[in-house]
C-alpha cells in the first residue's frame, strides 16, 4: 500500500492537469462564427473587428472598431471631392441603406470591413417635368445678386435667383418632407445658403416653376453642384431631380452679342422729338464685366424720333439676360422719382400689354417681349 498510494496520486496530478489543458484550448462559452486571437485578424472572444480606411476623395468614420454578433455600428462618410458623391456604402458584400440624418447603419454577424464607392457628378438639366432654365447664370458673385424678391415677412431680400420650369398638370402643392436642395460643397454654397418659392399659374391653381434663391452673404468662391429634387403634394405627385453646377467668382465676365432692336413710338413720341431710351439690365449684378471694363446696369441711347416715328438701336447685348425698356421725352433723364405729372406725361415704360415672339426653338428658346422683358437668344 505504501508504494500503491503514490503511484495513484501521480496518475490523479496527471489526469488533472490534462483536463486543465483541454478546457483552456476550447474557451469559456459559444463563439458563433467569431475567430480566437488579437483583433487583427479577427475578433476577440465573443466580438467581431471593424475595418474602414479613407480612401481618395472621402474619410470614413465608424463608431466602433469592435461588436459582438447582431449589434449595430453607425458609419459617416466625409466626400472631400466634391465633384463626386457617395454611390454606394458596404459592409462587407451587403449595402447599406443611407440614414435621415446621412450615416450609414450596419448589422455586424462576422468580421467586417467597410467600403464606399463614388461617382461623378453630371448635369441633369431636365427631369420628370422639371426644367432648369437655360438662362440661369452659371458663375454668381459673392456678395452680389442678380435681384430681390419678398420673403415671408414682407422683408425686401437680395439673392442670386435662378429659375426652374415644371411642367406638371394640375399639381397645386408640394411635398416638403420629399423635396430638397442641397450642395455638394458646404464651403463653398451652404445648405442654409438655399431656398425657393413655389411660382403659380396665371390662374394660381397650378404650379409652374420655382424660383431658387441663393444668399450672397453666405457664399464663397469654388464651385459646388446643387441638386434639387422637386417632389409634387397632390395628383399624381410627380417628381424630379436636376443637379447643375454653380461657380462662385469674385467677378463675371459676360458675353454679348450684337442686337438690333426697332421701336415705333406709335403716337407717344413724333418725328423730331427729342426721346431718351434705356434699356435696363434686369440680371445685372455688381462685379460683372465686359471686355475687361465694368458693365453698365443700363444702355442709354439719346435721339430724335425718325420720320416714320421709329428708332433702329444697336447694343451689346449680354447672353442669358433679359432687359426692361424705359422711353423718356426729353434731352435729360429725370431726376428721382416720377413726383411731377410732367415726368409722368414723358415717361413711358413699356410693359407686357402685348407678347411679341420671334425666331429660336424649344431647345434654344425665343426672341422674345414677355411680361416687360426682352429676351434674345440669336444675333
Amino acid at each position: 500500500m505504501k508504494k500503491t498510494i503514490p503511484a495513484l496520486l501521480c496518475l490523479l496530478c496527471a489526469l488533472a492537469a490534462g483536463t486543465a489543458a483541454f478546457f483552456g484550448c476550447t474557451g469559456g462559452g459559444d463563439n458563433p462564427g467569431g475567430d480566437s486571437g488579437d483583433n487583427t485578424g479577427g475578433g476577440t472572444e465573443n466580438s467581431y473587428s471593424i475595418t474602414a480606411t479613407d480612401g481618395e476623395g472621402y474619410n470614413i468614420e465608424v463608431d466602433k472598431t469592435s461588436a459582438e454578433f447582431g449589434e449595430t455600428v453607425t458609419v459617416t462618410v466625409e466626400v472631400t471631392d466634391h465633384d463626386k458623391y457617395v454611390d454606394s456604402v458596404r459592409a462587407n458584400s451587403d449595402t447599406l441603406g443611407q440614414n435621415s440624418d446621412g450615416t450609414y447603419t450596419a448589422i455586424i454577424t462576422a468580421d467586417t470591413t467597410i467600403t464606399v464607392e463614388l461617382a461623378d457628378y453630371e448635369e441633369v438639366t431636365s427631369d420628370g417635368g422639371v426644367i432648369w432654365n437655360s438662362n440661369n447664370p452659371e458663375t454668381i458673385i459673392a456678395g452680389s445678386n442678380n435681384g430681390w424678391y419678398w420673403d415671408e415677412d414682407s422683408n425686401m431680400v437680395y439673392a442670386w435667383t435662378f429659375d426652374v420650369i415644371v411642367n406638371w398638370n394640375l399639381v397645386s402643392m408640394m411635398n416638403d418632407r420629399e423635396t430638397w436642395l442641397t450642395s455638394s460643397d458646404q464651403s463653398v454654397i451652404p445648405d442654409d445658403a438655399i431656398s425657393y418659392e413655389i411660382n403659380k399659374v396665371s390662374d394660381g391653381n397650378s404650379i409652374a416653376g420655382f424660383d431658387v434663391h441663393i444668399d450672397p452673404e453666405k457664399i464663397s468662391e469654388g464651385h459646388t453642384w446643387l441638386t434639387m429634387s422637386f417632389h409634387g403634394g397632390n395628383g399624381t405627385s410627380p417628381d424630379g431631380t436636376i443637379c447643375i453646377k454653380i461657380t462662385v467668382a469674385d467677378r463675371i465676365e459676360l458675353e454679348t452679342m450684337k442686337e438690333t432692336v426697332i421701336i415705333d413710338y406709335n403716337g407717344f413720341a413724333e418725328e423730331g422729338d427729342d426721346v431718351i431710351v434705356r434699356f435696363f439690365d434686369e440680371d445685372y449684378a455688381e462685379g460683372s464685366y465686359i471686355d475687361g471694363e465694368p458693365a453698365e446696369s443700363y444702355t442709354e441711347f439719346k435721339v430724335k424720333v425718325d420720320g416714320d416715328g421709329k428708332n433702329t438701336f444697336e447694343l451689346d447685348y449680354v447672353k442669358g439676360h433679359s432687359y426692361s425698356i424705359s422711353i423718356y421725352k426729353s434731352t435729360e433723364w429725370y431726376d428721382g422719382y416720377l413726383d411731377t405729372q410732367e415726368k409722368q406725361e414723358n415717361v413711358l415704360m413699356i410693359d407686357d400689354s402685348e407678347e411679341i415672339f420671334g425666331g429660336g426653338s424649344l431647345d434654344t428658346g425665343f426672341n422674345q417681349y414677355v411680361d416687360g422683358k426682352l429676351s434674345l437668344v440669336t444675333e
